[in-house]
């Protein structure tokens, strides 16, 4: 079955190019943070931080060498979870939930968030609860899929 990401690297996979590409994925998240520094900063300096909810959200990570794979196609936690991070009025600040949830779920959250109703055919569960009880669930469970060899 051809996964491209795992042609990008012989087997048995190189320490040295393993290296390289753990290299190359911190030196794209530093970029990254850098240029979210940036707008953090123009929102502060204009004023506006007070009224913008910031939502970062991102892709799956890339497993980099781990279990011997390198890319996302694989269902180890390394590749399935992503970074979820908000920030505005009505958000705590500095701290962290565990709850289970999908993308899918951050737009029922932000309508609760500025006292909106999710249309109807939404089909994400609001992360409102979790933000007043911290050990609220949003979900018992994930569901998540990778299509094998035939």
């Amino acid at each position: 079955m051809y996964v491209r990401d795992e042609l990008l690297e012989g087997l048995p996979r190189r320490p040295e190019a393993v290296q390289q590409h753990v290299a190359d994925y911190f030196a794209i998240i530093a970029h990254i943070d850098e240029q979210v520094g940036r707008i953090l900063d123009e929102l502060e300096r204009t004023g506006e931080d007070e009224n913008t909810i910031i939502v970062f959200a991102g892709d799956n990570g890339l497993a980099c060498g781990q279990h011997g794979l390198m890319g996302k196609q694989n269902l180890y936690e390394h590749s399935v979870r992503v970074p979820l991070i908000m920030a505005g009025s009505g958000i705590p600040r500095n701290e962290r939930r565990s709850t289970f949830c999908y993308l899918l779920d951050i737009y029922p959250f932000l309508c609760d968030l500025v006292g909106l109703e999710p249309p109807e055919t939404v089909e994400g569960n609001s992360l409102f609860p979790c933000f007043a009880q911290p050990e609220a669930k949003i979900r018992d469970k994930l569901h998540l899929a990778y299509r094998g060899k035939k």
